[in-house]
């Protein structure tokens, strides 16, 4: 019976996890924009008018990330990275940079971990991923 109990909070927490990263995924550019510059406020003091700046930025950003990924062009990926980048800096003082810079340092390392798990699944299982071994 506690198996039972157990194996269902895993399965409806999995399933409340996966709502979330598909919510993620249907975000408009304006939703990811405000998003990642009310993340980055909280983290440094950012006047009105720079916070609507960067979020122009970013609304900017994602909407040119859609059309890279309707293309698939590496080098075009590249260059509006770099151009959200010298904006970015261009906006901010040197403080809020290095805010801005350590938060989006941990979002990669976030973004590096989900990508580990995806490409090893059930390696965090005592059996590796044998499933054989499952004895319910």
């Amino acid at each position: 019976m506690k198996n039972i109990i157990v194996a269902l909070l895993f399965i409806s927490t999995l399933n409340v996890v996966a709502q979330k990263k598909g919510e993620e995924k249907n975000l408009t550019p304006a939703q990811k924009a405000e998003r990642v510059v009310g993340e980055i406020s909280e983290r440094t003091y950012l006047s009105t008018d720079r916070k609507d700046s960067l979020t122009e930025i970013y609304v900017s950003y994602y909407q040119n990330l859609q059309t890279y990924k309707a293309n698939a062009n590496e080098k075009l990926a590249k260059a509006i990275e770099q151009t959200k980048e010298t904006k970015v800096k261009n906006l901010l003082n040197a403080e809020q940079y290095q805010a801005y810079k350590d938060f989006m340092a941990e979002e990669q390392a976030k973004k590096a971990k989900q990508e580990e798990k995806k490409q090893t699944p059930g390696m965090n299982s005592p059996n590796n991923g044998n499933r054989s071994a499952n004895r319910w």
